[in-house]
C-alpha cells in the first residue's frame, strides 16, 4: 500500500509542474512574456504573442494525449485494490485540465492575431 501512495504522490508532483508548464518565449521566461503582454503595441508584438500561445496550446494538447495513453495503460494494469482506477481517474482529470488550458491558449492566440490584423504595422 505504501508503494501505491508514493507512486500517486510522485505522479501528482510531476503533474503539478506539467499543468502549468514553464512559459518560454524565444529563450525568455514567463517574466519576459508578461512584459511583452504589457508592452505589445505593434503588429509584430501581437503576432509574436500569438505564436507563443499557439505553441503553448500545442504543448498542452500533446500532454493531454500523453495522459490519454497513460489512462489506457493504467486501465490494463493491476495495482491492487483500487490502484488502477485511481491512476486512470488521475490521468482523465489531467486530460481535461490540459485540454482546457490548450483551448484557453488557442483563444489567446486568436485574440492576438485579431489585434495584429487591425494594426497597420
Amino acid at each position: 500500500m505504501k508503494r501505491h501512495v508514493k507512486l500517486l504522490l510522485l505522479i501528482g508532483a510531476l503533474a503539478g509542474g506539467a499543468i502549468l508548464p514553464r512559459l518560454s518565449f524565444g529563450g525568455a521566461d514567463a517574466h519576459a512574456i508578461d512584459q511583452l503582454v504589457g508592452s505589445a503595441k505593434s503588429r509584430a508584438d501581437h503576432e509574436a504573442l500569438a505564436s507563443h500561445f499557439e505553441a503553448e496550446a500545442q504543448t498542452l494538447r500533446a500532454k493531454a494525449d500523453e495522459h490519454k495513453k497513460m489512462a489506457v495503460t493504467y486501465g490494463a494494469a493491476s495495482y491492487g485494490k483500487g490502484g488502477s482506477h485511481a491512476l486512470v481517474q488521475h490521468c482523465k482529470n489531467l486530460v481535461l485540465k490540459f485540454e482546457e488550458a490548450a483551448t484557453e491558449n488557442a483563444e489567446l492566440a486568436r485574440l492576438h492575431r485579431e489585434i495584429a490584423a487591425e494594426l497597420k504595422e
